[in-house]
């Protein structure tokens, strides 16, 4: 199941307090489309992969400035 939006709640510390997927199937997956509206400063546990499929994709992790172009994937571990 493909959701639409990704709505990022965050407490205090920036940790994302929203749950994605199931207890039974603990995956989610988003077709977003950032142009539109950005993701917050956030941080999880959870693993996440991110694929370009449109323009460019500019990601802040940690310290580092990461810019995808269509076509490209990132793997970020937990």
């Amino acid at each position: 199941m493909v959701n639409y939006r990704c709505v990022t709640k965050t407490d205090s510390t920036k940790r994302e307090l929203e749950a994605h997927g199931s207890i039974l199937f603990p995956i989610a997956c988003y077709d977003e489309d950032l142009s539109i509206e950005m993701v917050g400063v956030h941080w999880h546990e959870e693993i996440e992969f991110i694929i370009v499929t449109e323009g460019v994709l500019t990601l802040h992790i940690d310290t580092e400035e990461v810019k995808l172009n269509i076509g490209e994937a990132i793997f970020i571990n937990s």
